[in-house]
């Protein structure tokens, strides 16, 4: 499914702003161990309430290092 850009960002900025940006993420994200992992399958579980018919979301760690959670 496609959706256009600008309806996305209204759904993510204020979820980056509220648990990501400039926040101690063992807080916001309510866990001991806020790896790339638990940020993506954190970032689906919350966006998919959201945002119908989400299948992908992905979290790099760097340049050559990602997760990818995918759900159907």
């Amino acid at each position: 499914m496609a959706m256009d850009f600008g309806d996305i960002s209204v759904k993510v900025k204020p979820m980056i702003e509220r648990y990501f940006d400039h926040r101690n993420l063992n807080e916001t994200l309510g866990t001991d161990s806020p790896t790339a992992e638990y940020i993506a399958e954190w970032i689906f579980d919350y966006l998919a309430k959201c945002i119908p018919g989400l299948e992908t979301i992905r979290v790099n760690e760097t340049a050559n290092s990602s997760v990818t959670i995918r759900r159907s």
